[in-house]
C-alpha cells in the first residue's frame, strides 16, 4: 500500500513539474493564448499598474477583483486575423487580457507587514472560422505571440519600474 501511495505521489510531483515547466517564467502560449509570470510585486501596485497599462492598450477592463485573489480581465476586443490567420481560413479574431495576482507565501513577518503577489499576464485569443458562429480555439500564429510576449515584458518594466520593496 505505501508503494502505491509513493508511486502516486512520484507520479503527482512529475505531472506537476511538467506543466510548472510549460508555464513558467519564461511565459509560453497556450493552444491559443499566452502566459507569463511577471514577479512578485505588492498587490496594490500590480493592480494600478495593470489597469494603467490596459488602459494604455485601449481595452476596457470587465471584472476588477483585489486582494486576496487578484483579478483584473477585460471585455473581449474583436481584431483583425493575421495574414497567417487569414490562410488558415480565420475570419474573425478576439482576445481578452487578463492579470493575476496570487499571495506570495511567507512574504509577511513581523518587521516587514508588506505582503507580495506573484502577478501573471495572460492574454486570451479566439477566432471564428470561415461563417462558423462559434468562437474556438486554435494554435496562436508567430507574429500573435511575439505581440504577447512584447506586452507582457512591457507590463513587467513597468511594474518593476514601480517597485517598492
Amino acid at each position: 500500500m505505501i508503494r502505491g501511495v509513493r508511486g502516486l505521489l512520484m507520479i503527482g510531483l512529475a505531472v506537476s513539474a511538467v506543466g510548472c515547466a510549460a508555464g513558467g517564467a519564461g511565459g509560453g502560449g497556450g493552444p491559443s493564448g499566452y502566459s507569463q509570470n511577471l514577479g512578485s510585486f505588492e498587490p496594490d501596485q500590480i493592480i494600478s499598474e495593470s489597469l494603467d497599462y490596459i488602459q494604455r492598450l485601449s481595452y476596457d477592463v470587465e471584472v476588477n477583483n483585489g486582494v486576496p485573489a487578484i483579478l483584473i480581465q477585460t471585455f473581449w476586443r474583436n481584431l483583425r486575423p493575421t495574414d497567417l490567420e487569414r490562410e488558415a481560413g480565420v475570419t474573425e479574431v478576439r482576445n481578452r487580457i487578463r492579470v493575476l495576482g496570487r499571495q506570495r507565501m511567507g512574504t509577511a513577518t513581523s518587521t516587514n507587514a508588506t505582503e507580495f503577489y506573484v502577478a501573471t499576464f495572460q492574454i486570451e485569443r479566439q477566432v471564428r472560422m470561415g461563417n462558423g458562429e462559434a468562437w474556438q480555439e486554435r494554435p496562436a500564429a508567430p507574429d500573435f505571440l511575439e505581440w504577447a510576449r512584447t506586452s507582457a515584458r512591457e507590463l513587467q518594466l513597468q511594474l518593476e519600474s514601480g517597485r517598492r520593496d
